[in-house]
């Protein structure tokens, strides 16, 4: 992603975060100090990534269950009250499963 791109997905989602999970690019653009320094962080699960500029985290990985990003800095992808892992659009937190809700089940309950 070049710098203008960059500095324009900053302006754009900065204030205003539904959504995030729905762009590729965001994935390396931290949305605190607008750095493109953002690599993933080894060994971490849930998976999360770490801007290199201002040492902030957040977590974004495909959902286990339906294949949708989540990113833990949109709306749409609160923590889950039991496991504190992301919950997707489809319901869905931790691959184990937590049992907060009927969409929590256990991925290996799944077909």
């Amino acid at each position: 992603m070049d710098k203008e791109e960059a500095k324009q997905l900053f302006r754009r989602f900065r204030t205003n975060r539904s959504g995030v999970r729905k762009n590729p690019a965001l994935a390396s653009l931290c949305l605190i100090c607008g750095s493109t320094d953002v690599v993933p962080l080894a060994g971490h699960e849930p998976p999360t990534m770490h801007c290199r500029s201002c040492g902030f985290n957040f977590v974004r990985y495909a959902c286990w269950k339906c294949g949708e990003t989540i990113d833990g800095r949109d709306p749409l992808n609160p923590p889950c009250g039991e496991c504190g892992w992301r919950t997707c659009v489809c319901t869905a937190c931790q691959p184990e499963g937590c049992g907060e809700q009927a969409g929590h089940a256990k991925a290996a309950t799944e077909p």
